[in-house]
């Protein structure tokens, strides 16, 4: 039974087992506050100090956790339709790891090849990588390369493997305040390398790494009418750790703008068979 709970919520067995304990934790510790205020009204204040320690800390790292990333990036073709009826000419994030199996890259290529050729206004974005960007990247040019956006690291970032009619940028074109206002909206999704976003613009291995998450972020952020926030996007990831890396990173800036989302499991299937 716990075997078949794992593979229908699509979770790890230990991510599982560890939401079940949790869950049993917070409802010992409810109910033993639920005691204090009943039969104890001097330990009210402890029952509220009970709420703090084990329900908000606890709250927010799991709904930022791959688990909750999974469930809520189930998006039927459907879905996807009515966001696209909404804005005809939006623009749709294309992104994922760069390892894929070369089946897998076959699919994502032919999904975006698919898109552009059925929704003919419709504008695509990536973030110029090898492996997933790429195979996404090549389905869109196939139909229309000027319907293509490219947000690269830096601007040289793999000049040699550039689409003709694409549209490329990169963060160097940020002014300082969108600039500061992406660092910030860098920083709070992923708060363990906020030291580093501090420090973008020195020289060395920091400017390098930072650069790759500034953009990231500004895929998902938009920072100009050419280039506005995307009405939804679609993910290529390790299904047994989706928010993990950069894209984990771009996934949780996702959650963090309203960007709706989908992984493979949802877009792999809506290819006609």
């Amino acid at each position: 039974m716990f075997a078949q709970l794992s593979k229908a919520m699509r979770l790890p067995r230990p991510r599982l087992l560890w939401c079940i304990l949790w869950v049993l934790f917070t409802s010992v510790a409810y109910r033993r506050c639920y005691e204090d205020i009943h039969f104890r009204p001097e330990k009210s204040l402890l029952c509220f100090d009970c709420f703090l320690l084990f329900r908000i800390p606890r709250i927010v790292p799991l709904l930022c956790s791959s688990t909750w990333g999974n469930i809520f990036s189930i998006m039927t073709f459907s879905d996807f339709r009515s966001i696209i009826e909404a804005c005809p000419d939006g623009v749709v994030l294309l992104e994922g790891r760069r390892s894929i199996p070369d089946g897998d890259a076959a699919l994502a290529t032919a999904t975006s090849k698919m898109l552009a050729e059925l929704f003919p206004k419709l504008r695509f974005r990536s973030g110029n990588a090898e492996g997933t960007d790429q195979a996404f990247s090549e389905g869109v040019a196939q139909v229309a390369q000027g319907r293509l956006q490219v947000v690269a690291p830096y601007a040289s970032h793999r000049k040699s493997k550039r689409y003709a009619d694409a549209i490329y940028d990169s963060p160097e074109s940020l002014t300082k305040i969108q600039d500061d206002e992406v660092a910030y909206k860098t920083a709070n999704a992923s708060p363990k390398n906020k030291g580093m976003i501090e420090k973008r613009h020195k020289q060395g291995a920091l400017l390098a790494k930072a650069a790759y998450l500034i953009r990231d972020t500004m895929k998902v952020t938009g920072h100009s009418e050419q280039f506005p926030k995307p009405i939804c996007a679609l993910f290529y990831v390790d299904m047994e750790d989706s928010m993990a890396g950069g894209t984990g990173h771009t996934i949780r800036v996702c959650q963090q703008e309203g960007v709706p989302y989908a992984f493979q499991d949802s877009w792999q299937t809506w290819l006609p068979e």
